[in-house]
């Protein structure tokens, strides 16, 4: 066999296996959204029995216990609250962490996600850092060239809300920052 039929083979091969890991992935998606309802659907029988219990059917109660009890980890799936939708996040959330946060699980594809969401902000914000600062400095140079000559016209007010902003700005872009990375550095669930 000669090198360009076995580059061609390994060409082939390598199509096929993306097809099969592409229907696995998908396959693995649909079961995935199925168990989901399941989780909600089990979610939901819980507590319409908890409403119609007795507080003195101790029998029944254990075993609501015992259910939550698997539900929240204790079977050997694991965690199935990991399998629900995550609920929206608060505003200040979204503002400091990014619009595809998940604060309640991290599935791998969702950590993905919030590390592409954080070095886009980091990235993007580090230019507008570099810009508005090279700015501010020029402002603030002309600004002092201007009260040497002793100009009666000065921009000094503006160039001080100008600044006042800045750090705001800052305030906010090293706290998600920061935020950003330590929700980095939490390892996802398996």
């Amino acid at each position: 066999m000669t090198i360009g039929e076995r580059t061609e083979k390994a060409v082939t091969q390598s199509r096929a296996l993306s097809g099969r890991v592409a229907t696995h992935l998908e396959r693995m998606r649909n079961g995935g959204e199925l168990l989901s309802g399941e989780v909600i659907s089990l979610q939901r029988t819980l507590k319409e029995c908890e409403l119609e219990l007795s507080p003195d059917d101790y029998e029944a109660w254990e075993n609501i216990e015992k259910a939550r009890f698997i539900i929240e980890g204790g079977g050997p799936g694991g965690d199935l609250r990991k399998l629900l939708p995550a609920p929206r996040n608060p505003a200040i959330i979204r503002l400091l962490l990014g619009k595809n946060t998940n604060i309640i699980t991290l599935r791998r594809e969702e950590g993905i996600k919030l590390k592409e969401e954080y070095y886009e902000f980091r990235d993007g914000n580090s230019v507008f850092f570099l810009f508005f600062s090279l700015v501010l400095l020029t402002v603030f140079k002309w600004s002092d060239q201007q009260s040497n000559a002793q100009e009666r016209i000065t921009l000094s007010p503006p160039i001080r809300v100008g600044l006042q902003m800045f750090q705001c700005w800052l305030l906010y872009f090293y706290v998600g920052l920061s935020l950003r990375e330590n929700i980095l550095k939490v390892p996802p669930p398996v």
